[in-house]
Formats: C-alpha cells, sequence, structure tokens
C-alpha cells in the first residue's frame, strides 16, 4: 500500500483542489477550452499557446485493507479477498457471481436500509431478464 501511495502521490497536484488523490479530475470538459479576457486556461497564461492535460489511467486490485464503498453509503474496508476459482456461489444458480459479501450489522449501524431495497430489486431484475431471454430463445 505504501508503494501504491507514493505513485499516486508523485503525480498528484497539490495547488489545484479539482483533483482527488486517485487522480480522477471532476470539474474537466472534453471539449476545448478557450481562454479567459485574460489569456488564461485553468489559472495559467497561455495567450495564443495550447495546454496539453496528459490524464494517466491506473489500474489497481482490491487488497486487504482497503476501504470500498457501494451506490447505498454502505462503506467497509476490505478484510478478505477470495482467490479465483474459490469464489461463494449460489445454489439456485452457481454461475452467478457474487462480488461482495458484507457484514449485516453494518447495515443497522451505518443505518442504509435501502441496500435491502437495492439488493433485491436488483435480484428480481436479474431473474427476471434471465427468464425473459429463455423465453424469447424458446420461441
Amino acid at each position: 500500500m505504501k508503494k501504491r501511495d507514493r505513485l499516486v502521490n508523485k503525480y498528484s497536484n497539490k495547488d489545484d483542489m479539482n483533483y482527488y488523490k486517485s487522480g480522477m479530475l471532476l470539474t474537466e470538459t472534453t471539449d476545448p477550452v478557450q481562454p479567459d479576457y485574460q489569456g488564461k486556461v485553468k489559472g495559467k497564461v497561455v495567450n495564443e499557446g495550447v495546454i496539453i492535460t496528459f490524464y494517466i489511467e491506473f489500474h489497481d486490485t482490491l487488497a486487504r485493507g482497503d476501504k470500498i464503498a457501494a451506490e447505498f453509503a454502505l462503506k467497509s474496508v476490505t478484510s478478505h479477498v477470495i482467490d479465483n476459482g474459490l469464489e461463494p456461489y449460489s445454489e439456485s444458480d452457481p454461475d452467478e457471481p457474487i462480488d461482495l459479501i458484507t457484514a449485516p450489522l453494518s447495515v443497522s449501524a451505518r443505518k442504509t436500509p435501502s441496500i435491502f431495497i437495492a439488493m433485491f430489486g436488483n435480484k428480481i431484475l436479474i431473474k427476471k431478464f434471465q427468464e425473459l431471454k429463455e423465453w424469447w430463445n424458446s420461441n
């Protein structure tokens, strides 16, 4: 983790609060940017020049100790990563992946009961889609 932090910190821009530590820029546009009346772009004087911005993509694998958050504000820290081929599976559908197992008490501790609505709703949508796909292929 220290090696990864050193790599990310190496490319951080401490003077610009538009950058997060992960390097993900939130306020940028993909459209051409025109200089303002003072000839500045992003606070830099360019006049008739060109600014070239490099975006570095960083692929990271989940490891023990990494903090994760899902769409329903349930934050947690990874305590165990299961090797490929040893993942748990459902008896009703062994090919369906199980991506996350969370502690049941974390839902009440973080006061995020919406996880159940998302979980059950997504499960219903996936099953209904599979049934529709099977029906379509059989006709």
